[in-house]
Parts: C-alpha cells; sequence; structure tokens
C-alpha cells in the first residue's frame, strides 16, 4: 500500500509550477489529484482561502479536510526515506488561524442571540467567552494565528463588537475585513476558518448563522472521524524537513515554490488560466488514473549499480529502488541488469564506465545491461510502471550555451514538463516561468493543437526522436494544459518577434552539441522575418551565415542568369549602382516566402479544432473533451 491509496487531491490557489509537483508527488504516492473539485475529493490544499473552492467546501462540503502544501511535501520525504507514512496526512490538517493577523479591538458583552444557534451546544468552549480578550487571543494563537493590538495594512481582519473608534474606521478605509467575535468561536467548532464574509460585523441581535450549511453532517462526520484539537505548535511536522535530497529534487520536486506576481501588461503567466474558474462536477466525468503498482513490485528482477553520484545521493536512490522491489549492488557484480548515473553528466558516461569490470562494459555494448538515469527511475515512479524512453537513458551531449538565453515554455504537463525544466538548464540556458517581452525563445507542447499542425505542418512530427515529440497534453492524476494560455503564449511570443519551436529543438542542442538553426521546419513554428539585436536567433543567424558552404534551408531557388543571345535595348533606369525593378520584386517574394514558411501558428486555423468556445465554460468543456481523447 501506498500512503495516499484511495485518496484525492485537489488545490486551489496554489501557482502552477508548485501545483505541478504537488500533483506529481501525490500520483508517485498512490493518490489522484483533480484541476477542478470532484465531488469525491477528500483534501484541498490551500494556498489562500480568499478563493471559490475553500469558500464553498468551509460551507457545504462536510467531506472535506484541509492541508497546505508542505505536507504533500512532507509525507514525499518520509516515504522516500522508507517510512510507510500510512495515514500521517491527517497529522497534517492545516492550522484553523494558520497564517492570520488578528488585530483585537473592543470586545463588549452586548445583549445576544447568540446562543439561539443550537449548532453552537457542541462546542467545549462558553459562547459568552468570545468576550474574554484572554481567551480569544489564546485560542487564536493556539492554533496558529497571530494576534496583534495596533491595526495595520498587513493584518488579515478585525475582531471588535463595535462600529467606532479609529481600528474600524481606519479598517474600513482600508478595506480589511471587521468581523464579530463569534468567528473565532464558529471556526474552532468547525476546525477550520469561516468566510470572514459570513461574520461581516452587524446589529447587535444578529446571529451569524450562515458561515456553514452542513453543521449536523459535520458534526456525524467528526464523530466518525474524531480529531483532537491540536494547538498549532503539535502541527510543526508539516513543515518540510531540511532539503538535503538533491537528486531526488526532481522527483517532482525540482523547483521551490513561489508565490503568484501580480500581472504585468507584457507578461503572461500559465497562473493567468486558474484564476478563479473552479467547477464543481462529477467525478466520473473525467478518466481517473488506473490504480498504480504495488510499492514493492516496480524494480522487481531489476538489479542496479550506482556510478557518478554523491555518497548521500546514492543511498537515497538505493532506497527508493529497495522499497520498489529491486536491488542495489557493487560495481563488481555479475549480474546486474541496470547502471545508473546522473542525468547531468550522463554525457561522461565513458568516463563512469571505467569504474566497471571489462564484462559488465561488454555488455553495455551488447546491450544485456542497460545504462540509465535517475530519469528511468523517476519516470517509472510518475506513471507506475517501467518506463524506458530517450527521456531515461544518457543523454548523448550536453552542449554548455556560453550565453544564458532565456527560454520559456508552454504546453507541457506532469514528468515531461519537469525534466525540460531541468534540461534547459543543464543547457546553461535561462529557465523562465513567465514569458516577457525580453524572452528569447518560447518551447511549445506541439501536441495542444495536434490536429492542425500536423495538417499545416506534418514535419514537426516527423522528428527521429519521437517519444520526446510525444509529450502528453493531459495525465490522468495530473494537471492538464489550458489551451487558452498556450493560445496567448502564441500570441505574445508573436507579437514580442520571439521564435516559437517545438520541443525537438532542445533535443536537437544535445545531439549535435550547438544551437541549430532555428528556422528548421523540424521544430519551428514561428520566426520573425527581423530578429532583435543579441536575441537568440540573432546569435544562431550570425553563425550559420559565417559558416562556410552552409545553404539556407527552405529557400525559394532561381534558376542561373544567361546571357541574351541578342542585347534587348532597353531604357536604363536611373541610378546606376541602385537595384534593379527585379530584384526588388524577387527580395519581396523572399521576405514574404520566408514569413510565410516561418509562421504556421495561426491562431484562427488552431481554433478550428475547438469551434464555438468562447466562453469561460466552453473552453473548461472543451479542456474536458482534449482529456477524454487524449490530445
Amino acid at each position: 500500500m501506498k500512503p495516499f491509496d484511495g485518496l484525492t487531491f485537489c488545490c486551489t490557489s496554489i501557482p502552477l509550477k508548485l501545483r505541478e509537483e504537488l500533483s506529481a508527488k501525490i500520483s508517485t504516492l498512490g493518490g489522484i489529484h483533480y484541476n477542478d473539485l470532484m465531488s469525491d475529493v477528500n483534501y484541498l490544499i490551500v494556498g489562500n482561502r480568499r478563493t471559490d473552492k475553500y469558500k464553498f467546501c468551509i460551507k457545504n462540503r462536510y467531506d472535506v479536510k484541509f492541508i497546505p502544501p508542505e505536507a504533500i511535501k512532507t509525507i514525499y520525504d518520509k516515504w522516500l526515506e522508507g517510512d510507510e507514512a500510512e495515514g500521517m496526512i491527517d497529522n497534517c490538517i492545516l492550522p484553523v488561524f494558520d497564517g492570520f493577523t488578528v488585530c483585537l479591538s473592543r470586545l463588549a458583552n452586548h445583549e445576544n442571540r447568540l446562543s439561539n444557534e443550537s449548532f453552537r451546544n457542541h462546542s467545549r468552549h462558553a459562547i459568552n467567552d468570545v468576550f474574554d480578550v484572554t481567551k480569544i487571543s489564546a485560542w487564536i494563537q493556539d492554533h496558529g494565528g497571530t494576534v496583534t493590538d495596533s491595526l495595520t495594512v498587513s493584518n488579515s481582519c478585525v475582531v471588535t463588537t463595535e462600529t467606532r473608534g479609529k481600528r474600524y474606521l481606519k479598517a474600513i478605509e482600508w478595506e480589511i475585513p471587521v468581523v464579530h467575535p463569534i468567528w473565532v468561536f464558529d471556526s474552532l467548532l468547525r476546525e477550520a476558518a469561516l468566510d470572514c464574509g459570513d461574520y461581516t460585523l452587524r446589529e447587535p441581535d444578529y446571529t451569524y448563522g450562515t458561515g456553514c450549511k452542513v453543521w449536523n453532517k459535520w458534526f456525524q462526520y467528526r464523530g466518525s472521524n474524531p480529531q483532537k484539537e491540536e494547538p498549532a505548535t503539535d502541527v510543526v511536522a508539516v513543515k518540510p524537513t531540511k532539503k538535503n535530497r538533491a537528486v531526488w529534487q526532481s522527483i517532482m520536486s525540482n523547483q521551490t515554490s513561489k508565490h503568484p506576481t501580480s500581472h504585468r501588461k507584457n507578461a503572461w503567466d500559465e497562473e493567468e488560466e486558474e484564476a478563479d474558474e473552479d467547477v464543481f462536477e462529477d467525478s466520473t466525468s473525467l478518466p481517473r488514473k488506473s490504480d498504480p503498482l504495488q510499492k514493492r513490485d516496480l524494480f522487481i528482477n531489476f538489479v542496479f549499480t550506482i556510478l557518478g553520484f554523491s555518497s548521500h545521493q546514492s543511498d537515497v536512490i538505493t532506497n527508493v529502488i529497495k522499497t520498489n522491489g529491486g536491488r542495489v549492488v557493487d560495481p563488481s557484480t555479475k549480474n546486474i541488469t541496470h547502471i545508473l548515473v546522473p542525468s547531468k553528466t550522463s554525457n561522461q558516461v565513458s568516463l563512469l564506465l571505467e569504474k566497471l569490470p571489462d564484462s559488465t562494459r561488454h555488455k553495455t555494448v551488447q546491450g544485456t545491461v542497460t545504462i540509465v538515469t535517475e530519469w528511468f527511475v523517476e519516470r517509472c515512479l510518475f506513471y507506475g510502471k517501467i518506463v524506458l524512453d530517450s527521456w531515461g537513458i544518457p543523454l548523448k551531449s550536453l552542449m554548455t550555451s556560453t550565453i544564458p538565453f532565456k527560454v520559456c515554455i508552454t504546453g507541457f504537463t506532469g514528468i515531461e514538463l519537469l525534466h525540460l525544466e531541468k534540461l534547459i538548464n543543464y543547457l546553461n540556458l535561462e529557465y523562465c516561468d513567465t514569458l516577457t517581452s525580453d524572452r528569447d525563445l518560447l518551447v511549445f507542447n506541439i501536441n495542444v493543437f495536434k490536429t492542425s499542425l500536423a495538417k499545416n505542418s506534418p514535419k514537426l512530427f516527423e522528428y527521429p526522436s519521437n517519444d520526446v515529440v510525444d509529450c502528453p497534453v493531459y495525465q490522468p492524476g495530473s494537471s492538464s494544459v489550458s489551451v487558452t494560455s498556450s493560445k496567448n503564449k502564441i500570441k505574445a511570443a508573436k507579437q514580442w518577434h520571439i521564435p516559437i519551436v517545438s520541443i525537438s529543438y532542445i533535443w536537437e542542442i544535445v545531439l549535435q552539441a550547438k544551437l541549430p538553426n532555428i528556422q528548421d521546419l523540424t521544430w519551428c513554428l514561428y520566426a520573425p522575418g527581423t530578429c532583435k539585436p543579441n536575441s537568440m536567433l540573432d546569435y544562431v543567424k550570425s553563425n550559420i551565415e559565417t559558416t562556410p558552404k552552409k545553404r539556407r534551408d527552405q529557400s525559394i531557388k532561381f534558376p542561373s542568369p544567361r546571357r541574351n543571345s541578342k542585347r534587348q535595348k532597353f531604357g536604363r533606369i536611373v541610378g546606376r549602382g541602385s537595384p534593379t525593378v527585379t530584384d526588388r520584386l524577387l527580395e519581396e517574394s523572399r521576405d514574404e516566402q520566408d514569413d510565410e514558411e516561418h509562421d504556421i501558428t495561426n491562431i484562427d486555423e488552431l481554433q478550428e479544432d475547438f469551434v464555438g468556445y468562447q466562453d469561460a465554460k466552453s473552453l473548461q468543456e472543451s479542456e474536458k473533451l482534449l482529456r477524454k481523447l487524449g490530445g
């Protein structure tokens, strides 16, 4: 059994990069991650409580538990260390007031009807305690919150019973929620922070009974799944342990989490598509990932020897392999089936193989012993089966670019997204999360619009390394690609004259150990007629022009000029050294042809695969259809 077998998860207000990482970890641990809030979701991973998903769950879904993103990382790390970690997730529940900075103002016990709401009889606290500053302050702090006397713009809310005073007036001016102290009481009873909007300070006799619509079901559910109201200090275990397992950071944890940044006019970010598009629907409408293999069966009959890793990295990899049924032996052992080398230095595999006996090296030539990288192990863990493809074998060449050109990607998901990001960094190119006007290259997953692009430019799908080009756009249990975001990035790239290529271009850099011609139609979707100075396209073009005997691909061919037997007597064009009219026409023809050849990303044509999907709801439906069809 894996820790998350039978569990389903959904994220809210989690940046795209972190969401992909969490989705992959959840899948590896046996769980299922949905982009949308399905009826069978067990856990909501909360980045911010001010979202429709959170507000809907806190009010209507008694069966959903709230966890911080760090909980997934912690459980994943424990599992890699060999702990079973089963049931650990219920000890990582998001503290009720985690992240809240509450300003306590005047609290007066006026005549009220708060006790008229019968659900409050289930609390172990007395209702009148909400007017005791000492007690309410302790409640908040014991459950992860911070209490202040003074008010600043960073405060989450103001708790008071009075609609007067400087703090109240400033809170109104700064648009900080002003709530009745019964909000603290009810939130403790619900074991999660209720929506401040339902507790906005009103007339004294108001009962504030609309914060949750499923109290009775919640009490029944809590009775069958008892949980102690633990202080926040007892939940510190959800914080990630020290990150010293460098080699396994790429097992869906390559990037550090980043907080969402404000959108800029000259930037396109994948997170824009996430926004607040929440869908509540039955889970049977989407395909589910098949049940993962049992934890100890994945690498059964596999015998690995590990070369080129640090001792600590080797220990971690050894533990992962053994817990999944494999064996790790010394290089001198005779029955080795796989040699594991680092992906980052796999182009130097010949040096590593010198440590092996001659008989083992001979077996690698014969093909009876397979050389793989840690990416092979990662892909097997991600897909829950043995996956040996171009991604998992040693990279032929890792050219280090002398200039760290800025590269952005779109249309990728799952393990391919994470490995592509690492590959870009290996090549000394700068991977960028966000597309802005100063980027040098946009790498696009052509499978997002496979039908249209295969019709317009079939060469894109004829690249020899088929398993590299064939990147998924949807993976059950993982995140799907946002079609709208991909279109927006393509539009923006063309507006800013940024070349657009398929993943084949990045892979060709690995094979050739140099930057290939961007305008080659094997990978080029768009290349501007004029390139920006000092850009990647400018650099590649200048190198091609200075290379002798290099013919320009896909250029227009004209017949060689022939001398007429009889000289025609025409009027002479003024300006002896100026180009002829024919020269101008030919030059214009070349320019037009270049633009046409190097732009197959006509957005109108791409939209033909999704006719009529104009509003937000229809766009969501189109993405569901894309998932069902598998791209």
